[in-house]
């Protein structure tokens, strides 16, 4: 039996070590819906929720079509996201606070300052990824004038009749699985066996609890998704490079692209210091 565990990352900015190699985790996901060439995608008779999970950590956003003539709207205080078993509210009732900055000066800087999710993680856990956006303002004038404007999350997402909506959601995970000892598998020279499990014994299980109002109606929806395989790329095995030039002011620049890419499948980058010290491409 092979010895399995988690490593728990440190992130890091890749260009202070360009040397080592770079290699990607790719995840193939399994699910209870159905899947086509572009995206999952669940139906019943009032709507179609459609999922792409392809992205760094993976991606739980959807987009909810309402097939009725009737307005539908979506209840955040009912819906969760759950992960291995554990579940992660979708409202949160906490004021937000976004904050400007204006001044007469060409060298001030501003970037706004923005959290999506507040969730901490454990090391050893397959657990959402929390996603924020850090900002700060800089100015070297001596003359400006800042602004605040604080909100509140609404409980219910608003659905027009035959119309669709695009729902933020949680990140899927950004820890790297290993196998101990198993450096074919952590550092492949090209690409790595695939190891793949059943939705029983999946190491991360995910599902999707939404729920619904159409005509002072509840609907409930659970959608389940699980890890199915873990499979290794090094980076040239998976991303392409080519070079784009623009049309208009003839520049050119290197245009990455990935060789696989599926709505059911999502990835994380890594570099190796060691056999056991995975460091996170940020």
């Amino acid at each position: 039996m092979k010895s399995i565990r988690f490593i728990f990352v440190a992130l890091i900015t890749l260009g202070l070590q360009s040397c080592w190699k770079v290699y990607y985790q790719v995840y193939e996901v399994g699910t209870d819906i159905n899947k086509t060439d572009n995206a999952l995608v669940y139906t019943d008779e009032n709507c179609d929720i459609i999922y792409n999970l392809w992205d760094k950590s993976g991606s739980m956003d959807f987009i909810f079509t309402n097939k009725t003539d009737t307005d539908i709207y979506i209840d955040l205080t009912l819906s969760f996201y759950i992960q291995n078993g554990m579940a992660y509210d979708y409202y949160s009732d906490k004021e937000y606070t976004s904050a400007s900055y204006s001044s007469v000066s060409s060298t001030s800087s501003l970037m706004s300052s923005y959290t999506k999710y507040g969730y901490t993680h454990s090391p050893y856990l397959w657990t959402p990824t929390t996603i924020s956006r850090g900002g700060y303002v800089s100015s070297t004038v001596s003359a400006g004038q800042s602004t605040s404007v604080t909100t509140r999350m609404e409980k219910f997402i608003y659905v027009p009749a035959k119309a669709s909506k695009l729902v933020r959601s949680f990140s899927i995970s950004d820890y790297i699985y290993a196998v101990c000892g198993n450096n074919k598998f952590n550092m492949p020279s090209k690409i790595s066996e695939k190891i793949s499990y059943t939705s029983d014994k999946s190491p991360l299980k995910f599902r999707n609890r939404i729920s619904y109002i159409l005509n002072d109606e509840v609907y409930n929806v659970d959608n389940s998704f699980w890890i199915e395989s873990v499979q290794n790329y090094k980076s040239k095995y998976l991303i392409t490079t080519e070079i784009d030039e623009d049309c208009i002011t003839r520049l050119r620049r290197n245009k990455q692209e990935f060789k696989i890419s599926r709505p059911d499948m999502f990835y994380n980058d890594y570099v190796m210091r060691s056999e056991y010290d995975f460091v996170l491409v940020k």
